[in-house]
């Protein structure tokens, strides 16, 4: 047994438990949070939009109140892809 045949067999139960649920996952540039269920254009194909928004401010209060009092919440300018007019927005705590 490698090193790594113990991580690849956790890999692959997890894989096998996601698709029982019907999850599904995707990977970009940074971490980045999704709503449940993702109906308006702001998740799907427009950069920004008020749900969006809004689930990123209450999670930072709650991540001031819970995990890090006394922490800085800062809305500042992200990435700027190309054919949007404005770049997005990221919240730093």
């Amino acid at each position: 047994m490698t090193d790594r045949e113990p991580i690849r067999r956790f890999a692959d139960r997890l894989e096998h438990h996601l698709e029982e649920l019907g999850a599904e996952l995707t990977m970009g540039g940074e971490p980045t949070f999704v709503s449940r269920s993702p109906d308006s254009p702001e998740w799907h194909t427009e950069a920004v939009g008020p749900e969006k928004l809004g689930y990123a401010r209450r999670m930072a209060a709650r991540l001031l109140a819970d995990t890090y009092p006394g922490a800085l919440v800062m809305q500042v300018f992200g990435k700027r892809y190309p054919g949007e007019a404005l770049p997005r927005w990221n919240l730093l705590l």
